[in-house]
Order: structure tokens, then sequence, then C-alpha cells
């Protein structure tokens, strides 16, 4: 059947780039493994060095035969062969046995241990210190200074928070601050335990309580950390605690607390294994070799040996379809795309297939619809050309004829032009759009990959939105025209003047089958645009026929959203100096966009911010009292009322911007303290009185009123005419 892939999974664990440990690979390439025909020998024995055991979740698994495995098969053989009722009887029968060989032939060690190094067969004749010391022996790599996981870090912080809750109380004195504030200092727990076990040294002595070897059990195997690497008790669930999280140790030797591959459970296959004799090769070449060996299985078997009968084609895909001889059509109908499309392919598998038959192309790192195939699609009067070299190896490929946007198809008139360029195996492709009676081009690359035969076709993204800014500003202004490059989002673009036609409104008001009596000649000497005629001038200049107009455009906002980014340009149209129409455009561009350092917005506010109600009727000859209270900084109050008879009228709230404040007056300590402060020293002194004067009469009698009134309401007197 076919198939997009292999994986290879054993084969490359002793490769250079592999994290397997070298004395894992060491392992690997000293077995021998065996043929197909003999794997499944591994079963019921060694076969070619590998063991098939029983996994965690009782499927087979292939392991190369170290003790390790060999204790696994015992045990898959004996006790994991039990009911699970029954194991923890047998297991009470061989205990001494079985923690034994698990010291002796497994990665996960007997917990149970004293300070002078004998083992302890239940971990309830420990002492609260020796728990501590043994899980730092087997969960930290010491002489590497770091834990195996962190969550092994955090278990052990567990316990220690547990042995602190069961001795901080001992000696009496209230409530004490643990000495473990966080698990962080447990990085390097030598020091910390050390201090640990002097502030409570009964834990040194102490033998656990059977609610303490609980909680340590419990707190072993609770999900959401890693595994422990130990087995702690003998149990029905010794399955579990000999079996789980098995394979990680075979890339990290250091780790396992005494660094013996004869420990680990390594993963091969028996077959696989008989392949891998080189250790440490690189993967570069290990890949090549097996190419070389399938390429030299497929030439033996499909072309005799012979290479000179292997057909050369640029890349693996659909065999072209045969076409008929003859090809019948009516007059005045276009044929079939999916038929005209393989017309021009042709029959071999080379670039111009890949052009026009390639469903996707690939787009960055997404696949889109191969636009070539609408371009590409037949239409009346259209010709192609097909350029071939003399062995019939397509250059290029040129539509001609009715393939322009606007106005009247010219038969002659090149619209696409694709080329093949062999030196950079890419495919340059050239739009042509009529602008004038002269051609404005659109250049766009794809690189051509063949080796990818699901997708040979690959944009070029390098200054490709380059290329399409130059060319909408061809289109827009000129053939002769180049983009600028110092263009800036801040800047003001002006366009040139121009002078409105009377005949141009009155086309395009019979375009839009506007029939308004003043927008044509006939009725009117001068013929005003409707507003619609904005959108069309806009960019030019609008108003009255005869007017000559100039507009100017600027980037309002550049904003991204998360379905596109959004760009606003308002353009301001002026006639005979000043603005009259403003036309604000917004672009959205698909995708996902992460420049936000060019984002911005212009925002325009009001310089003066205010909320009035009318509470009265006001009518014509009142007169109004109007009350302004400045009630903070920006928030100044402001209400009228009537004199004859006294009603409110409106009450409102302003917010006063102060456009000029160049110059600031500060008189400091004036009325600071008290009302009419430093008026003792105006009436004494006539020097003080002199400078006190010719500032009222600079600033109003505002002052005087301010130092000795306190005054914060000003009245004013106006009449309604």
């Amino acid at each position: 059947m076919p198939f997009d892939g292999f994986i290879l999974a054993s084969r490359v664990m002793v490769a250079k780039e592999a994290h397997s440990s070298p004395g894992v690979k060491d392992l690997i390439v000293a077995a021998k493994g065996v043929d197909d025909a003999q794997w499944e020998g591994t079963y019921a024995k060694e076969t070619g060095g590998i063991l098939t055991v029983r996994s965690e979740l009782g499927e087979p698994i292939h392991k190369v035969a170290n003790r390790a495995v060999k204790l696994w098969k015992e045990f898959d053989n004996t006790v994991f062969n039990l009911p699970k009722e029954k194991r923890a009887a047998w297991l009470a029968e061989r205990k001494s046995e079985v923690i034994a060989k698990l010291n002796k032939d497994f990665s996960k060690p007997w917990f149970g241990w004293e300070k002078d190094g004998r083992v302890v067969e239940d971990i309830a004749d420990m002492t609260y210190e020796e728990v501590v010391l043994r899980m730092i022996r087997l969960m930290y790599v010491g002489h590497e200074e770091r834990w195996i996981d962190v969550s092994l870090r955090n278990l052990t912080g567990d316990w220690l928070r547990r042995v602190e809750e069961r001795f901080a109380g001992v000696n009496g004195g209230g409530p004490k601050p643990s000495i473990l504030q966080s698990y962080t200092s447990l990085d390097k727990p030598t020091n910390v335990v050390q201090d640990f076990f002097k502030k409570y040294p009964a834990a040194t002595e102490q033998l656990l309580a059977s609610e303490d070897k609980a909680y340590f059990l419990a707190i072993s195997q609770r999900p959401g950390q890693k595994p422990a690497p130990f087995i702690p008790i003998l149990d029905a669930n010794f399955e579990a605690w000999f079996k789980k999280d098995s394979l990680w140790a075979a890339e990290d030797l250091e780790a396992v607390f005494d660094q013996d591959p004869q420990h680990f459970r390594i993963l091969q296959g028996p077959v696989a294994v008989k392949h891998a004799v080189v250790k440490d090769e690189p993967i570069k070449d290990l890949l090549g070799n097996i190419v070389t060996h399938l390429a030299q299985k497929l030439l033996e078997r499909s072309y005799g040996g012979d290479i000179s009968k292997v057909p050369s084609i640029d890349y693996l895909g659909a065999r072209p379809l045969p076409l008929p001889e003859t090809i019948a059509a009516e007059l005045g109908t276009v044929p079939e795309t999916s038929l005209w499309l393989e017309t021009l392919a042709g029959p071999r598998l080379d670039w111009v297939r890949a052009l026009l038959i390639t469903p996707n192309v690939v787009q960055g790192s997404n696949y889109v619809d191969n636009p070539m195939r609408r371009l590409f699609a037949p239409r009346p009067n259209q010709r192609a050309v097909v350029e071939t070299t003399s062995d019939g190896v397509p250059t290029s490929l040129i539509l001609y004829g009715s393939a322009r946007s606007f106005g009247e198809h010219k038969s002659d008139f090149k619209a696409v032009e694709a080329h093949f360029n062999a030196a950079k195996s890419q495919i340059d492709l050239t739009l042509y759009e009529d602008r004038e009676d002269a051609s404005v081009p659109l250049f766009l690359h794809f690189e051509y990959k063949p080796s990818q035969g699901f997708a040979p076709m690959h944009k070029v993204a390098g200054e490709r939105n380059t290329r399409i800014k130059d060319f909408y500003w061809r289109l827009r202004f000129g053939d002769n025209e180049t983009l600028p490059t110092n263009l800036n989002v801040c800047d003001t673009f002006a366009g040139p003047e121009v002078t409105i036609d009377a005949v141009e409104v009155e086309d395009f008001c019979s375009v839009i089958e506007n029939q308004g009596e003043a927008f044509k000649t006939t009725r009117n000497a001068e013929v005003q645009p409707p507003m619609d005629f904005a959108i069309v001038m806009g960019w030019q200049a609008i108003m009255n026929s005869g007017d000559v107009c100039r507009n100017e455009g600027h980037i309002q906002s550049v904003v991204i959203t998360d379905a596109c980014k959004a760009v606003k340009v308002k353009g301001t149209i002026f006639c005979n100096g000043k603005p009259v129409v403003e036309v604000v455009s917004a672009f959205l561009y698909r995708g996902r966009f992460r420049d936000f350092e060019n984002t911005f917005k212009v925002i325009e506010e009001p310089t003066t911010s205010y909320n009035v109600a009318f509470v009265g009727m006001v009518l014509p000859g009142d007169e109004l009292k109007v009350n302004i209270k400045h009630t903070s900084p920006c928030t100044p109050a402001i209400w009228s009322s009537r004199l004859r008879p006294l009603t409110s009228a409106a009450d409102g709230t302003a917010e006063i911007a102060q456009l000029e404040a160049s110059t600031v007056y500060v008189f400091t300590g004036q009325d600071s303290q008290e009302p009419g402060m430093d008026m003792e020293l105006y009436n004494r002194r006539v020097l003080h009185t002199r400078l006190r004067r010719r500032r009222s009469l600079q600033l109003g009698s505002v002052l005087f009123t301010l130092v000795c009134s306190n005054t914060s309401i000003y009245y004013y007197i106006c009449t309604l005419m």
C-alpha cells in the first residue's frame, strides 16, 4: 500500500545525534540481532541479544537483554503472572531475595537503608533523617548538582515539611517559623538538610510513625510528578512500582545512582539491532546508507540492475492523462478548464505541469490554492504559446489576448509570460496590465522544488511586497514613475491640481444611473458634481466643474487585530484653497501580524468638553445671570438663572483647555494661609503698595478680590437680544 514516509526508532539510537548514553550505545552495538525470520524467538528466550517482555500496559516490547531486562523477564514469568491478589503473599515469602535482586540488577533500588549502609526491609525501621538522606541519594545527582526532575525536589520538600510538623512542637514555645521557607533552597540540599537536623536533632533517632509511613508512600506515587526512582514497598502494586517510567534512564546515565548500563531498560528491535554496528554514526551517513540500499534493491527488482534503463523525470507525481488525438469543440465555446490545462502542461512531469496542475502552492509555512489555474483558464480570443528546446523541453509559456482587466481586448496584447530559470531552478512569472497602451508588468517568482512532488512550487517572498507596490504605483501614476524609497506613514501626500470637466461629471452620473437635473450640461451652465464623484476623483480633485482642485492624503491609523491589519487613510480635497470633502478609506490585510512597533493611531480630540442640561424656559428679553465655579483644575461648573423671576435656566459642566499658557503668575504665600494675608504690609509700606497696584492694573481687580475675600465665584450680566 502507498505511504508518506517511515519512522526510524531503534536504528538511530546509536547515531551521533541521539541522546542515548555512551554506555547504552555500547550495549546496542554489542547485541548481534537476528534476521526477520527469527525475531519471534525473543518471546521465549534471549535471541540475538534481545528479550521481549511485557510492558506496564500489558503489551510485548523488545529490549536489550542486560541484567535489568532479564530480571524483568523473570518477574514476568513469576510474580507478574499471578493474580494481583496473590502477589503480596509471593513477595512476602521471597522478600529478602527480591530486595537483593533489585539492588544488584535494577535501576530502581530498594528504598530501605540505614546510615551505616545496611539494608532495611521495612521503611518503618528507618529514622526520619535516614529517609531524607536516602531520597537525596536516589533523586539528586550530586556530582552535577541537579535533581532528576524538579517534581522530585518538591517531593523531598513535602517530606521535610512533614518532618518539621512532626518535631516543631516537641520542646514547646508556641509557633515557630519554618526552616524551609521555599523549595528553591533545596536546589543544593546538602547544607539545608544539615541545618534542618541540627534544629530538630530528635528526628535523627526517632523511627517513622505509622501515619508518616503511609504519608510517605502516598506522596511517592501521587499523579502529576515524575515516578519515584525507587521501590519502597513490596505489595500488590509491585508491578507499577517496578515498571512505571522505565525508559528515561537510557538517556541520562549520570542520573542513575550507580551509573551501570546493565541496570537500564533499553528499547531495541531484534532486526534493527543487527544493523547497528557503528557507535556514534552521523545521522546523515546512517540515512544515506538506508537510501542507497533501498535504491539498489529497487534497481535490481525493476530494472535488472541496469541504471541506464531508469527514466528521468523532474519529480514523482500522477502520471499525465493521455490526450485524445482529436478534440471536438463547438464554434463559439471554450474547452473545459481541466482539459485545456492538461493540454498546455503536456506529457512531461516538469515545471509547466507543476505550474498549471499542482493544486497547492507553498507560501511561507502555509499551503494556498494555486492561482495559476485561474490565470491560465481558457478565455475567448486567447492564444497560448509554449516555447521548447529542440528535444521538447519547455522553456516558456505565454498568453496573448483576452486577459485584460478593463477595456477592449487586444489580440496581440501579451497578458502573461512564464519563463523557467534552470540556473536558479526558479519560475519567473510576469503579468501585464494595459495602461493607456503601455504594458505595466508585475513580477512574481516561484522556487521550483521537484524533490517535493506534492507541492513543487514555493512562492519567493523576498521583496514580493515591494514588487507589488511598484506595480500599483506605476499603474496609477505612469509607467515612467518609480516607487519612492523614503515614504513615511506619517507623511502627508499631496496630489496634483486637476480641473474638473463637466463632461466627466455627466459621464459618471450616466454610469451610476444618477438622473439628477443638476448634473446635466443641458440644464445648467455650471454643473455641480454629486457627492459620489468624490470617490472617483478623491485622489485628484472635486466640486464644481471648471474648479481647480487639489488633494492631500495621510494615514490615520495602522492597527493590528486578531484577524488582520487595518490601515485607515483620509484624503482631503481642497477647492479654491479650502477643504470641501474628506474621504476616509479603510484597507484590511488578512493574516496574523506581529510588527506592533509599526502601529499607530491619530485621534482628533476637541479642545473643550462640556455637558449642559436645560432646566427652565428662557423668553426673549430675559436677563440672565451666569455663574462659574472652578471646582477642580480641569472641571469648572457653569450655571445660569433668570434675574426676574429668579429661576434656573440651565446648568452644566465643562473642561476648558488652555491653548496658550506661555506665562504663569505665581504669588507665593499670598492668601495661602488666611484671607487678607499680606494686606498689612500693603497698607504700611509705600513701595509694596505701588508694586501691588501696578500688578492689579495688569491683572485687573481679581488680585485684590482673591486676597481680601477669597472669592471663588464671579458674576457676569448679559442680555438676550
